[in-house]
């Protein structure tokens, strides 16, 4: 996404897994916050075991297993009425 669609764009919650093609979702997550620091934002992996958290910017709290779709739509949940 450009930096202008960024700006025109403002999600209630963004879904995004940890593996993209050009460049990881905790990358992509952290140039999110940067510029709106209270975007709530749900991380997805297929192996979170394998993900360095520690390298997640600050803000970036919510990460979920992609095998548990069941999770990934309560956290959508939980920021919804929350």
């Amino acid at each position: 996404m450009t930096r202008s669609r960024r700006g025109a764009l403002q999600p209630d919650l963004v879904l995004m897994d940890v593996t993209m093609p050009k460049r990881s979702g905790i990358d992509a997550a952290a140039i999110i916050l940067a510029e709106l620091p209270s975007q709530a934002i749900v991380m997805f992996s297929a192996d979170l075991g394998a993900v360095h958290r520690g390298s997640a910017p600050r803000g970036l709290e919510v990460w979920v297993d992609k095998a548990d779709l069941g999770e990934l739509v309560a956290a959508a949940h939980r920021h919804r009425a929350g």
